[in-house]
Formats: C-alpha cells, sequence, structure tokens
C-alpha cells in the first residue's frame, strides 16, 4: 500500500522490519522503488534478495519484470543478462509478461538481434506490449525499415496498436530525429486506425519538426490540434523557432505560452533573445 501511494521510506521501514522476506514482500519494494523511477535502489534490492536465498518464481514474474524495467532504465546491460540467467533458472522464460520485459530491455540497450530472436520465439504474440517493444527498440535505433515491418506484420495477425504503441514510437522517432517515419506512424494512428492522438503524442511530433526546422508545418499540426495545447508544447515550438530564427512562429508561441503561463519570465526571455538575434538577419536580407 505505502508503495502504490509514494510512501517508499515507510514502506522500506515496515520491509526491514520483517525477520521472514517472502518472495511477494521483495516484489513488493522492489516494484515499488522501480514504479518511482530509483532504478539503482531497486535493483541493488533484486540483488539482495537474490543474496537472501530467496528467487521469483511463476507465481510473481512482476518481480523479473520490475527488475528488468529498471536496467531498461539503466541501460545496464551485464546486470540484465544476469537477471536473464536468473530467469531461465528459474523457469520463467515462457511467461509472455517475462519475454516483453526482455524484449524491450534488449531492444532499448541496442541488442536487436537478441530481442527479435525472444519475440519470434514466444509461443503467444497476442500481447500488444511485445510488438510495441520490437518496434520501439528498433525505431530508437534507427532501423526505421525493420520497425515498419514489424509494425505492418502486428497487423496482419490481427493486434491492433494502441495508444501507447504510438507514444512509444513516436518517442523513438523524435529522439533519432526521423521526420519521415515520425509522420508516417502519426498518419497510421490517426487516419488508418482511427486512434485519437493525446498531447504526447503530438508533443512528440511538433517537438521533432520543430528541431528539424520544420516550424512552419509544426505551427499547422498545433493549430489542427484536437486537444488542449499546453504549455510545455508551446514552450518547445519557441525553442525551436529561437534556434532556426523563425521569428513569426516564435511570436505566436510566446504568446500562447504568455497566456497559459504570464508569471513566467523565460518565455519573455526566449521571445527577446529570438528578435536580439534574428530581427538584424531579417533587416539585412530585406535591404539586400
Amino acid at each position: 500500500m505505502y508503495c502504490k501511494c509514494g510512501g517508499l521510506e515507510e514502506a522500506h521501514r515496515i520491509f526491514a522490519k520483517h525477520s521472514r522476506r517472502g518472495v511477494v514482500l521483495w516484489t513488493a519494494i522492489i516494484g515499488g522503488y522501480s514504479d518511482a523511477g530509483d532504478s539503482r535502489a531497486a535493483l541493488h534490492l533484486f540483488k539482495q534478495m537474490l543474496l537472501d536465498g530467496t528467487k521469483p518464481n511463476k507465481v510473481t514474474p512482476t518481480t523479473f519484470v520490475a527488475a528488468l524495467t529498471s536496467c531498461s532504465s539503466l541501460a545496464t546491460l551485464p546486470v540484465g543478462k544476469a537477471i536473464h540467467a536468473t530467469i531461465a533458472e528459474t523457469g520463467c522464460s515462457s511467461i509472455p509478461l517475462v519475454q516483453s520485459s526482455l524484449i524491450n530491455f534488449y531492444g532499448k540497450c541496442g541488442s536487436l538481434k537478441l530481442a527479435r530472436r525472444i519475440f519470434e520465439a514466444m509461443d503467444d504474440k497476442t500481447m500488444v506490449n511485445s510488438w510495441t517493444a520490437v518496434i520501439t527498440g528498433y525505431a530508437q535505433h534507427g532501423e526505421m525499415e525493420h520497425a515498419r515491418k514489424i509494425f505492418e506484420r502486428m497487423q496482419q495477425e490481427g493486434v491492433k496498436p494502441d495508444e501507447v504503441t504510438f507514444i512509444n514510437v513516436l518517442s523513438a522517432c523524435s529522439h533519432a530525429g526521423i521526420v519521415e517515419d515520425a509522420c508516417y506512424f502519426f498518419i497510421a494512428m490517426t487516419q488508418e486506425l482511427g486512434l485519437a492522438a493525446g498531447i504526447e503524442h503530438y508533443g512528440c511530433l511538433i517537438d521533432l519538426l520543430g528541431r528539424s526546422g520544420w516550424l512552419n508545418e509544426a505551427e499547422a499540426l498545433v493549430k489542427k490540434m484536437t486537444v488542449q495545447p499546453d504549455s510545455v508544447l508551446w514552450s518547445s515550438l519557441l525553442g525551436s523557432s529561437r534556434v532556426h530564427g523563425n521569428v513569426k512562429v516564435a511570436k505566436h508561441a510566446a504568446q500562447r505560452l504568455i497566456e497559459l503561463e504570464p508569471e513566467n519570465a523565460a518565455s519573455y526571455v526566449q521571445l527577446s533573445n529570438t528578435y536580439t538575434v534574428w530581427k538584424p538577419c531579417d533587416a539585412a536580407t530585406r535591404s539586400a
């Protein structure tokens, strides 16, 4: 209960009082730290659990899921491989939830062949998470041809991508700076599959368009949004406009940002910097 409510210190205090710590108790505390984003603490506890002579089993596979999630966050390949070995020892290798976590882990660490091998060996490929993990892994490392093929195969096999699939893929495309493929997946989501884009989907694509210098296209997409743009999105667009010298879009983004956060001085500063750097260039261009 304390873990789920964010009271990790209290949860750990109660955990430390127990002299007999079964796998369920270990799973709760490891999962609590993993969910809170404290990956190092989660992995430290996982190691302590094994040293204590306790191993997860087929009844508690979420222990492995939490540990692998922490490994993915830290991109610690050797530790993840050691956990994979423990998974094999305990007979949990064929559990779909664990397999999906392994695919996600190896994909994020760049071991794409191993991630793919685990995926292809799965008897049950009906979990959206497994497909999402493979596609995201390829996208994160710029292997967009493979990402598209798996995405198409996913639909051919009757597994429908969900909103989380597209958040992960669009985020991966954004980090990799791949505009064309991001647009491909966004169109597939909104037009072909009829899924509603949320603020996170729009945010990934608009941030990518802005950083790539496609400011007018980014602004046009903002105007077509079916949800209200937030301050994070406008701030991203303002920052990209300053970098690429689009004073018009910068002014629009700053005005919207000021409306949302009138007390935030950063918006005024960024707009002022944009004018200072780029307005003389505009004037010189016109007079030439």
